[in-house]
């Protein structure tokens, strides 16, 4: 068997800061000390969050995860692939179609961090079960495979067969994004409980994967890769990790690389623009975990240029990363405030790499990016008072309303991922190496450290007879810290190291970015509380049981604009929160919309209500902000005579859940507001009374809203312009049709089609009867909207109805970039 000498090993990071604790398998090796990482985490086994919205939530996540997602609904997509009997109902939305069983990858992970932080038995069990039965159904396959997915989408690779579009592989949904997800947790449950058969169903799925994808030619390589396939790099480098067999590392190195994405990123071009954001995210996972294992400094380059590029140059104040899931051109963010903003996957996988950044170079930046990305986003869209509830996006337009998943339906990716984010609150709280450890977030919490770890931060305790000593012994308490952040503007953290010893160590707090001052004081007395250069205030002292370091911050109102941009939104931040206004429904557009009880809801126009724009009028940003009064709760605010229509309460936004609310302002002096008053108010006024009337949206050239109005593309073709605006339109001769659901029967209706284009020719079908027919000449910097007028016999029995677009046989339809379907009645 070919082996590599592994410089890190997945279940392990430098100076011994393991990934998991008494339940680990014997006989792994420290980490070399060639290891490229710095520092390393104390694991979410070592970390308890003890009160606070996170680990309410947590507790929630923790319940919901171990007694209520059902194990059989979830294997069985893999059992009708398997032609095995029926035992339960399968899942909805993304696990009814060919995109079925990435959401078992996440929950597998999701029962292994439960697993970790709680030692819950009922995890446990959940966990054999499920590889038991997959086991079985592997041995069962000639060939290893084990999947809901069609698997001749991969054995047609063996035939240099590809045919690959942005989310199809060879006629499927993203196949290898699943795969990725299934390997990933079984990867994790392997890391959580040492079960070995987990890590035998994960390598006979690498086996497949080498067997499939080596006779490809290079180009049919590249080509394949033109499809989303998640984080197959990062997997199949850990699997040479976990077992040693370096055929997996030449995979993920060979066939998972994707030249288009990473080539210009390693000469330090960025060129993300209009690209899809959590597409590329899991592959630089990848390209981390292969700089590990390599130590070659092109794949750290990348990485590093990617998280800088994203994180300083492509992320809204929430920490969240796009705009209908793709990134726009920097510094456009104003014009990207809608209700699809910042989805919700991307914050889960940027925080992962955020720890592996930290690993690599320590610095309080990396962790302001995370405590920002938590509290803002990742915290912002789960429900702590229900079970199951995940939103997909954050929506950011103005007026907005989040939007969540049901415990039971409406499964997409960000419920996977969004079931996995709870159990990894406390994964960045601490880290260390020798004589040093990070206070990098302050939640409440306990953190314990093994006798490895004390050893290696203090100095001090008994070396032990061998590493197995090590390995078995039970965490103790280190320390714990409270008061309730970040609904207090100060933390204690009490040394509870054991009694026995006085540890002399440097503890390091990280100094906020939001916070202009700190004060720090152990037991009642003043130290310095200078920062370094790496952002961290170091107390450095022989440390004793029931030391109490006592750390003030300096929270205080700040106005954010979305860029450097004069007359740019503002967003209203306190601390380190953002703070939305909370604005009073309007009794006129409840019920304006009837939506269909599944994954449209969430993935179209959900998010967005119609009550008028809230703008700030004052003078200068001290006057805005001085015209935000504090109340009696802590972080909540009113304002005085500052937001027109009406003055609004202000709130955290991770606490806003039914409310409807705006985070982004408009603001104009006093004289402009004169000034301009009656038109932007009749301006908004008409906006919302079309939005009053609206039934349904379609979005041309974006996936999601394509898939779920029924496209039938025939041979249109999609577009992404320079200035970013997507499009479809159908070539001289062709034509496309989409067919919408739950509308209105027996009544007239509107289409309100927004184009573009010169030397086009719009025709309009229903049911091959023609209802509009226009020439069509525009630039692209002069957008139209045709009204075409559907009649009441249009609509279906049954609410739906099919509207066709074409040109003619010798001129080409125009670009279209917008569809609205409204009421026809005002």
């Amino acid at each position: 068997m070919n082996k590599l000498p592994i410089l890190l090993t997945a279940v392990l990071c430098c100076i011994g800061f393991t990934c998991f604790a008494d339940a680990q398998p014997k006989g792994f090796p420290y980490p070399s000390m060639n290891s490229p990482k710095s520092v390393g985490f104390v694991p979410v086994d070592f970390v308890k969050l003890t009160g606070g919205p996170l680990a309410e939530i947590q507790d929630v996540n923790n319940h919901y995860i171990a007694y209520t997602v059902k194990p059989d609904r979830m294997l069985e997509p893999f059992r009708i692939q398997a032609h095995l009997p029926k035992k339960a109902d399968r899942y909805d939305g993304w696990e009814d179609g060919d995109l079925s069983g990435h959401a078992m990858g996440h929950y597998l992970s999701s029962l292994a961090y439960v697993y970790r932080i709680t030692g819950n038995p009922q995890a446990k069990k959940q966990m054999d079960y499920i590889v038991d039965e997959l086991a079985k159904m592997q041995a069962a396959d000639p060939d290893g495979y084990v999947l809901p997915v069609r698997k001749e989408a991969f054995t047609l690779l063996k035939e240099n067969k590809v045919e690959s579009k942005p989310f199809n592989l060879n006629g499927l949904w993203a196949p290898f994004y699943t795969l990725h997800k299934v390997m990933a947790g079984l990867r994790d449950i392997y890391y959580a409980t040492g079960n070995r058969k987990a890590l035998d169903v994960e390598r006979n799925l690498g086996d497949f994967v080498i067997s499939v994808v080596s006779p490809l030619t290079e180009e049919n390589t590249q080509k394949m890769l033109h499809c989303e396939f998640g984080g197959m790099n990062e997997v199949m480098a850990d699997l040479t990790a976990d077992t040693g067999d370096k055929k997996y590392l030449d995979c993920a190195i060979n066939r998972f690389y994707h030249k288009e994405l990473m080539d210009p990123l390693s000469r330090k071009e960025d060129h993300l623009t209009g690209m899809h954001v959590n597409t590329m995210l899991p592959e630089f996972l990848g390209i981390a975990r292969i700089y590990e294992l390599t130590g070659e400094k092109k794949y750290r380059d990348i990485v590093t240029f990617f998280f800088d590029r994203v994180v300083n140059h492509r992320t809204y104040v929430t920490g969240g990363q796009g705009d209908n899931e793709h990134f726009f051109e920097i510094g456009d963010e104003a014009n990207h405030l809608f209700s699809t903003t910042t989805e919700s996957c991307n914050c889960y996988n940027m925080l992962k790499l955020a720890k592996i950044m930290f690993e690599w170079k320590p610095d309080a930046s990396i962790m302001d990016f995370a405590e920002r990305a938590t509290l803002n986003h990742v915290a912002s869209v789960i429900r702590h008072d229900r079970e199951g509830a995940y939103g997909y996006f954050q929506p950011l337009g103005s007026v907005a309303e989040k939007c969540f998943s049901s415990s039971e339906h409406v499964w997409t990716c960000c419920v996977g991922t969004g079931m996995e984010n709870p159990g990894r609150y406390g994964e960045l709280v601490a880290g260390g190496r020798k004589g040093e450890l990070y206070l990098n977030q302050f939640w409440d919490a306990d953190v314990s450290l093994d006798a490895y770890q004390f050893r290696n931060v203090t100095g001090n305790w008994p070396p032990p007879q061998n590493i197995e000593d090590d390995m078995n012994s039970r965490p103790v308490r280190f320390l714990s810290v409270s008061g309730g952040f970040p609904y207090s503007n100060e933390i204690k953290v009490k040394i509870a190291a054991d009694e026995r010893f006085s540890p002399e160590f440097t503890l390091k707090i990280r100094k906020p970015y939001w916070s202009q001052t700190v004060s720090l004081k152990v037991n009642d007395k003043d130290v310095p509380a200078d920062a370094g250069d790496d952002g961290y205030i170091a107390v450095n002292r022989k440390w004793n049981r029931d030391d109490i370091l006592t750390v003030s911050f300096d929270f205080r109102l700040r106005a954010v604009p979305t860029s450097d941009k004069p007359g740019d939104p503002v967003c209203i931040m306190y601390g380190p929160l953002v703070l939305a206004g909370i604005v009073p429904p309007d009794p006129t557009n409840l019920g304006a919309r009837v939506w269909r009880a599944d994954i449209m809801r969430i993935l179209q126009s959900a998010g967005r209500t119609y009550e008028t724009a809230p703008i700030m009028v004052a003078d200068s940003i001290d006057d805005l902000l001085a015209n935000l009064v504090p109340t009696e709760a802590f972080a909540q605010f009113k304002s005085r005579g500052l937001v027109y229509p009406k003055d609004l309460e202000f709130r955290p936004l991770m606490d806003v859940m039914d409310e409807h609310y705006a985070v982004f302002f408009k603001r104009y002096s006093k004289n402009e507001w004169e000034a301009d008053e009656q038109p932007e108010v009749r301006r908004v006024r008409i906006e919302a009374g079309v939005s009053k009337r609206l039934l349904a949206e379609i979005n041309p050239g974006f996936m999601e809203s394509e898939k779920e109005h029924g496209l039938e593309a025939g041979k249109s073709e999609a577009r992404t312009r320079e200035n970013e605006i997507r499009c479809r339109f159908a070539p001289a001769g062709a034509s496309f049709r989409y067919t919408l659901h739950d509308l209105p029967v027996g009544k007239p209706l509107v289409m309100v089609t927004t184009v573009r284009g010169r030397d086009s020719i719009l025709k309009v079908h229903c049911a091959d009867k023609e209802l509009f027919s226009e020439d069509v000449n525009l630039t692209m910097d002069e957008p139209a909207e045709k009204t075409i007028h559907i009649p009441a016999d249009a609509v279906a029995a049954d609410g739906t109805l099919t509207i066709s677009f074409s040109g003619t046989d010798n001129k080409r339809s125009p670009e279209i970039t917008k569809i609205r379907i409204l009421n026809a009645e005002k």
